[in-house]
């Protein structure tokens, strides 16, 4: 058909996320406004940065759980996108040792004992709700669960290592910092 493809590589790092957008915007004849909102990306990662020694302080452990529905329940281990972003924040992955999304047992996720447990808002509604989140098999054992610290962050955001990366870490932050 003579249509051009362009494949673009998936980001899990600031990095590549710089590269992904600077990539779009040569092929989208918008490199200025590329360049912009690579800016704006540096800018809230520097300010995140800045709130990082304040997360670490806390040494919060930080657990990612996927669902969409109740029959299967994922957990993010190293090099996935919840762990660069829980770095980012200055949070700490609960679970390592493994690479990728794993399925989670419940006994995983109570071993794991997350401070605070990140979903996301669709997965969420797939349960049936917060509430209903918090009494997934293994969930309500943990010091998150017990302390009522799930972290419902907004799809994109969260896992689209876009231009929005810095405001993603930085709402993390904010949340995981503001839990009761």
């Amino acid at each position: 058909l003579g249509t051009r493809i362009e494949t673009i590589p998936e980001a899990i790092t600031p990095d590549s996320a710089r590269e992904r957008i600077q990539k779009l915007g040569e092929l989208l004849n918008q490199s200025t406004l590329a360049t912009g909102l690579i800016e704006k990306m540096e800018k809230d990662l520097k300010k995140a940065e800045a709130n990082r020694a304040a997360a670490q302080k806390q040494e919060l452990k930080a657990l990612f759980l996927y669902a969409r529905g109740s029959g299967l329940l994922l957990a993010a281990g190293e090099e996935t996108g919840a762990a660069t972003l829980f770095a980012l924040a200055g949070l700490k992955n609960a679970l390592n040792g493994f690479q990728g999304m794993k399925p989670a047992s419940a006994e995983a996720i109570v071993l794991a004992d997350p401070d605070v447990i990140v979903m996301l808002k669709e997965a969420v509604h797939s349960l049936g709700g917060a509430e209903k989140a918090r009494r997934l098999p293994g969930v309500a054992q943990t010091r998150a669960g017990k302390e009522n610290r799930l972290i419902i962050m907004d799809d994109l955001l969260f896992s689209g290592f876009t231009h929005r990366l810095g405001e993603a870490v930085l709402a993390l932050q904010k949340a995981a910092l503001t839990l009761p």
